[in-house]
């Protein structure tokens, strides 16, 4: 990050001073910038007004003030001049769609930085378009779609092959290791992590090079190798505290702490956290706040300190429910459920679980049907088509979603069976109560008549109504094959076989269904006869690779 202008004779110190203070201390940055703003609003050229400007937006970015930074970019929107301005016009898009990316506003993420590309191309600057197109593919790989995020990246490489930038060369081939990471490719991302750093390290990117790092180190985690990984987020975090970036201090501080945790060092994980939660209330940023105290609540737990692990992930669950984000709310509330368990309070678990289904499964409905029929129909034709690299990867990809819709039903179906068992439970408990009291015949005709009721509506309330509308969306493509492949299967014999798909056993699906044991076992054997499956041959590795 260069000034834009350098042509004005009269006012070289400030412009000086900021570009000093920028690289060492965004922070004082900021502080200096706002003291001399008066004086170049009255005294200064637009081209030096941009400049001051420009430093201060992105010191603002640097530590974690988006909403501000964004602010000081539209106020350079508003210079009007010549040509030479679109660069910076183009410039400031681009800077605005970060404070949005980092902001979660995706969309106006995507709509700024194709307002720089735009300009970009327009004006023939090679390097702003490789960067918009960098910046364009991290927001789609933050959204999941691979595919399109690679396309971008790889249209950003191809660029820099003739303009050599090594800035951007070591951006992308990062944001490349990360869409590996995403899929559990873990050798790749690591290839393309230390070949960013290696970049990043001969050009002496620090932040850069932190980042590397801290990557390298994430997937050493993954793999369960917790001190090399402790290693390589100590090496980012020092650098990170070197060039005073709060925003990726946090991130660096809450994966110390987590590693910590793994090695049983719980003090030490405690200590990294807090400093973690310190920071993101200077930096206002509470999407990382919630993961820092999801953080806490786990070294809580494992230390059997469930009363602490509540506090933590109930703050947690507000700040999450209050800006809206979904990145850490399965995690906090799975861990929730956990934690109320642990202490007993079974009636408490029931009560958040059902709560939680129902904001999740009314998620799930308006956010992902249409979506998940539309997926199906692209990776059934995916399947026929060539093995390119990114071909493959979109079918990976396809399929990782589909595998998460039925990881979703296998948690709805847990939770009707939690449920089921739950009022079960009520039914003998209050059914022994009754035998053991002194009440006539018809008083206790009436309470058999009331429990009856009970186990009734517990077969058709609306969560079998949803749980069957999910399952027959999510299986419709299996239905529809194994339906026309064998036509002697009956609608019961069919909701079985899309239960045994979601990797249910006979024991949940006989709960699930309220038959017996014995029943399901039956149809089993209905349905392997009918499929004209050999001895020996297993069910459900047969419905499974249909």
């Amino acid at each position: 990050m260069n000034p834009v202008f350098k042509h004005n004779r009269n006012f070289p110190q400030i412009e000086k001073k900021a570009i000093e203070l920028f690289r060492k201390d965004p922070k004082q940055c900021v502080q200096f910038c706002h003291s001399q703003l008066s004086t170049v609003l009255k005294q200064e050229t637009d081209g030096r007004k941009i400049n001051v400007f420009l430093y201060l937006g992105w010191s603002y970015l640097r530590v974690g003030t988006f909403d501000k930074a964004g602010a000081v970019f539209k106020k350079i929107l508003k210079i009007k001049g010549k040509h030479s301005y679109e660069y910076v016009r183009s410039e400031a898009y681009r800077s605005i769609g970060m404070c949005e990316y980092y902001n979660s506003n995706y969309e106006n993420a995507i709509k700024n930085y194709e307002d720089s590309l735009l300009i970009s191309r327009r004006i023939g600057s090679l390097l702003s378009e490789a960067d918009a197109l960098n910046n364009l593919g991290n927001v789609y790989r933050y959204q999941g779609d691979v595919t399109k995020a690679l396309e971008y990246f790889n249209a950003s490489l191809k660029i820099n092959r003739s303009i050599k930038d090594p800035c951007l060369e070591g951006n992308v081939l990062n944001n490349i290791g990360i869409i590996y990471r995403d899929i559990n490719e873990y050798d790749s991302s690591i290839k393309f992590y230390k070949k960013s750093l290696k970049v990043r390290q001969q050009n002496k990117f620090n932040n850069g090079t932190a980042d590397c790092y801290s990557n390298i180190g994430e997937i050493l985690f993954k793999k369960k190798d917790f001190i090399k990984a402790l290693e390589y987020f100590n090496k980012g975090y020092e650098i990170r505290k070197e060039v005073n970036n709060k925003s990726t201090q946090i991130i660096s501080l809450v994966n110390i702490g987590c590693a910590y945790t793994e090695l049983n060092n719980f003090e030490n994980a405690i200590e990294f956290l807090n400093k973690a939660v310190k920071l993101c209330h200077e930096c206002n940023n509470p999407e990382f706040e919630a993961c820092s105290y999801l953080s806490i609540a786990r070294v809580y737990k494992k230390t059997k300190n469930y009363l602490e692990a509540e506090k933590f992930l109930l703050k947690a669950l507000s700040i999450s429910k209050r800006i809206k984000s979904r990145i850490y709310f399965k995690d906090i509330n799975d861990l929730l459920l956990e934690t109320y368990e642990s202490q007993g309070k079974f009636g408490k678990a029931y009560s958040h679980f059902k709560k939680y289904h129902e904001d999740y499964t009314r998620y799930i409905n308006t956010e992902s049907e249409t979506r998940l029929k539309n997926m199906k129909v692209i990776f059934e034709k995916e399947q026929a088509e060539n093995e390119s690299e990114i071909h493959r990867l979109r079918s990976l990809e396809l399929k990782r979603e589909l595998d998460t819709k039925n990881r979703e039903l296998n948690m709805m179906a847990s939770y009707l069976l939690q449920k089921n068992e739950f009022v079960k439970n009520v039914m003998i408990n209050v059914s022994g109560f009754v035998k053991n009291m002194n009440i006539d015949k018809s008083g206790k005709h009436d309470l058999g008549g009331f429990l009856k009721k009970i186990e009734t509506g517990s077969r058709l309330n609306d969560d079998i109504i949803s749980f069957e509308k999910n399952l027959n969306s999510a299986n419709l493509g299996f239905i529809s094959k194994i339906s026309k492949k064998y036509p002697t299967l009956s609608p019961v014999e069919l909701k079985i076989c899309s239960l045994i798909k979601i990797n249910l056993s006979s024991k949940e699906i006989a709960k699930l269904l309220y038959i017996s044991n014995r029943t399901v076992q039956n149809h089993r054997h209905r349905i392997i006869f009918k499929l004209r499956l050999p001895k020996g041959r297993s069910l459900t590795e047969f419905i499974n690779s249909i």
